[in-house]
């Protein structure tokens, strides 16, 4: 642990030994780094001894999220854990977003063929309309060329559509989805906040329209820009 934290890239330019004096408290106050616990306990389950199977023995059972988020340490800690242990996890190796902490859908897939585990695919989808569930599929169906590949059935009954536009600049996407409001509620002079209804236009209300954001540092922008079209927003 000693090694992996002087190279982390907060330690770098840091004179040798600098993290001496931090681990001797450590020892003398009995404590451990958060980045050790797994490696330690690891360590002691190995050992298969008296401590080892305290540790087993107060596990009891695992539940486990966001499976597809492990990182290798992780998971190798589940699998010694599985040998006394019976293990419940889900996720979606297609949600996978950590990599670049280390994470991989691959011990998703490991868990499946190293443990024989049981599955259970949810492929009903309650909330988007087939159309939608369609194109997600289709942009995701080359992530695992091993992987479990389901195909969504959208359950709906909705049949949806998709525009897509690209933008030069989080500007010019803020105007781009102000326009698209204008237009679906019929213009914005003379209107009835949340209760226009124009049927020479469109049906659309203001409490009809959502805009999904995948950060939360585009919210300003679009939330700024809408306000200064006049438009109620609730972040």
């Amino acid at each position: 642990i000693t090694a992996f934290l002087q190279s982390a890239p907060d330690m770098a330019g840091l004179p040798p030994g600098a993290m001496s004096h931090y681990f001797a408290r450590l020892e003398r106050q009995q404590l451990i780094d958060l980045e050790a616990v797994i490696p330690a306990a690891m360590t002691l389950l190995k050992r298969r001894d008296r401590t080892a199977a305290a540790m087993r023995l107060a596990t009891g059972r695992l539940f486990i999220d966001e499976f597809q988020d492990l990182n290798r340490s992780q998971y190798e800690l589940v699998r010694l854990l599985s040998e006394t242990s019976p293990v419940f996890a889900i996720g979606d190796p297609d949600q996978a977003i950590y990599g670049f902490r280390g994470s991989s859908p691959r011990w998703f897939f490991a868990f499946i063929d190293d443990l024989q585990a049981e599955q259970h695919i949810l492929h009903r989808n309650y909330r988007s309309a087939s159309t939608i569930a369609r194109a997600a599929a289709a942009v995701i169906a080359g992530n695992h060329p091993k992987g479990i590949t389901v195909a969504c059935e959208s359950v709906t009954g909705h049949t949806g559509a998709i525009h897509a536009m690209t933008a030069e600049s989080p500007m010019a996407e803020a105007a781009f989805i102000v326009r698209q409001i204008e237009a679906l509620v019929g213009g914005t002079s003379h209107r009835e906040i949340d209760r226009l209804r124009n049927p020479r236009h469109s049906p659309a209300a203001l409490a009809d329209i959502a805009v999904l954001y995948r950060t939360g540092r585009q919210a300003e922008v679009i939330a700024d820009s809408l306000i200064s079209h006049g438009f109620p927003v609730q972040v």
